[in-house]
C-alpha cells in the first residue's frame, strides 16, 4: 500500500472507532442529570440592562 492509502485507511479507522465509542457511550452510559427543580425565574420584569 502506498502512503496516501495507508493514511486514508488510518483516518477511516479513527472515524469508525470514534463513532462506535459515541454509540456505546450513549447506549450504556449514565442517564443525563435532571435539570434544576427550582420554580424561581431569573428573568425579572423591568430589569433591562
Amino acid at each position: 500500500m502506498t502512503a496516501p492509502v495507508k493514511i486514508a485507511t488510518f483516518v477511516a479507522m479513527l472515524a469508525v472507532v470514534f463513532a462506535v465509542s459515541l454509540w456505546v457511550g450513549h447506549t450504556v452510559g449514565p442517564a443525563p442529570a435532571p435539570g434544576p427543580a427550582s420554580d424561581h425565574s431569573h428573568l425579572h420584569e423591568g430589569d433591562h440592562r
